[in-house]
């Protein structure tokens, strides 16, 4: 039973964003001291020590259960993976070494890997600390994809007709913009601007779309 006692506990949760890739999410993981803007119970998260993104950073939380001190032990921004350890904290937590690696999946998604290693925790089941961490991760996945596309917004709309129109016009590029879309191209003869239906784009999802119009007049500005 003693043995048992100190057995180190490990989960993993997982949490897939099938509108978001790699590089529009892992920025957002890779800051580190920005928790308050995505994890459900933090509202104070800040730089307590160190220099940011690099090993040795210290963020302090804070949420309603109790506070935090997190060091950030390792960040490889090519593989999009990062560990942090909690150390001094009011939550029960000893040696709690966790792991986010944000991976690329099919299409133009990807998905975010929660895994941890930590001792017992006081007054805890493993299952239930697993449960709370998926929760927290899967809130966290959809404020993440909120806040790329709101960037994605902002930054079109500081774009002007002119540098915004030639991709609509494109018409057989709509597996670069559309994430249900991973296949698209020319299946017709010609491209007119002036004529009927004489392009037509095949995709996977779209299957067969007829080009019946493009315009030359301009895009009303976003």
């Amino acid at each position: 039973m003693a043995d048992e006692a100190k057995l180190k506990w490990e989960g993993k949760a997982t949490a897939e964003l099938k509108a978001s890739t790699v590089e529009q999410i892992w920025p957002f993981i890779a800051e580190f001291c920005n928790l308050e803007k995505f994890f459900p119970t933090v509202h104070t998260c800040y730089r307590k020590e160190g220099t940011p993104g690099q090993p040795g950073l210290v963020r302090y939380c804070e949420s309603k259960d109790g506070w935090a001190d997190e060091k950030l032990l390792s960040i490889d921004p090519i593989n999009h993976s990062m560990s942090y350890e909690v150390m001094e904290n009011n939550l029960g937590f000893i040696n709690y070494i966790a792991t986010l690696d944000v991976l690329p999946t099919e299409g133009d998604g990807c998905k975010i890997e929660w895994s941890f290693v930590s001792d017992p925790i006081e007054g805890m089941k493993l299952e239930d600390l697993v449960s709370y961490i998926d929760d927290c991760l899967h809130f966290m996945a959809k404020k993440m994809e909120e806040a790329a596309h709101g960037k994605a917004m902002a930054e079109l709309k500081s774009s002007t007709t002119e540098q915004t129109w030639p991709f609509l016009a494109e018409f057989c590029n709509l597996d670069k913009f559309n994430p249900s879309s991973d296949t698209c191209y020319r299946e017709g003869l010609r491209v007119s601007a002036q004529s009927g239906p004489l392009l037509g784009r095949q995709g996977r999802v779209s299957q067969r779309e007829a080009f019946n119009h493009l315009s030359d007049q301009p895009l009303t500005e976003l």
